[in-house]
């Protein structure tokens, strides 16, 4: 069996809501670590046009809708694409075209313009960002053109198909606890930490998930057995990327959300 390789950064999945990133245990525990990072001005605001939900209830939201005509184009707002010479891109046959659907709700909303939204639409994008934002870290959501995920490898017996498994597959195998628990116990950064990793444009975040997801094609292999001792190594080494990138998510989540709602918060330059 291959030595297990990685580089240092993360994101995972969850129990619930097999087929998409993170599921609702991973994207919940993303938005609450963001919401332990908002400004009041900001929370005030997503209340108001959330009807009081917090922004833990609605991070699945975009999931849950993915049948509804009226949401279609959002169904390729998952995955970003990335060409064979490592660079991001939109399809233009609309798949793995997450960073058009970030374009589409960001900018709109950027420097108050959300003021003069409908309250629906704004729930809307305050809906697919929470979500999107999300998917960004994964890396099955990183869409490889020299790269397909349609094999399954083993895991102490148990098969997964390579989405599956960081969809829901490594938070079930570390059995990972509720995400107020699990968001507490990955909410540990310093500010100075976590200024620095909200710096940055949405394409550094694609590319640096990018470079995250590309070495794990090498150990997670069509056909690969691990079992005993290697399977608790895997799970050991997976379990660090997810928790690295559902923190990274969430410190991001924060800045994107106050930079829109927040006037006291300056925006940084995201495309």
């Amino acid at each position: 069996m291959k030595k297990l390789r990685f580089i240092a950064l993360i994101f995972a999945a969850s129990v619930a809501a097999k087929g998409f990133a993170f599921g609702q245990l991973g994207h919940a525990t993303v938005a609450k670590i963001a919401e332990n990072h908002l400004t009041e001005t900001t929370k005030s605001v997503l209340s108001k046009y959330l009807d009081g939900q917090s922004i833990t209830q609605i991070a699945s939201w975009q999931d849950r809708v993915a049948q509804d005509p009226a949401y279609k184009h959002t169904k390729a707002w998952h995955s970003a694409s990335i060409d064979k010479e490592g660079k991001v891109r939109i399809f233009k046959k609309g798949k793995w075209s997450l960073t058009q659907g970030m374009k589409e709700t960001y900018l709109p909303m950027l420097n108050q313009g959300w003021k003069q939204m409908t309250d629906s639409a704004v729930a809307v994008n305050i809906k697919l960002l929470v979500h999107m934002t999300g998917d960004v870290h994964c890396p099955a959501h990183s869409g490889f053109e020299v790269h397909s995920q349609k094999f399954e490898f083993n895991v102490d017996g148990k098969p997964f198909a390579f989405h599956k498994f960081w969809d829901s597959g490594i938070m079930h195998l570390a059995k990972e606890p509720g995400f107020e628990k699990y968001a507490a116990r990955l909410d540990t950064w310093t500010p100075e930490q976590i200024a620095e990793v909200q710096k940055g444009k949405l394409y550094d975040w694609i590319r640096a998930n990018a470079k995250i997801a590309e070495p794990l094609y090498d150990t997670l292999t069509p056909g690969a057995e691990f079992n005993g001792d290697e399977a608790k190594k895997l799970i050991t080494d997976m379990r660090a990327i997810e928790d690295l990138q559902l923190q990274k998510a969430g410190y991001r989540l924060a800045r994107v959300l106050n930079e829109l709602f927040d006037p006291a918060v300056a925006p940084q330059r995201f495309f």
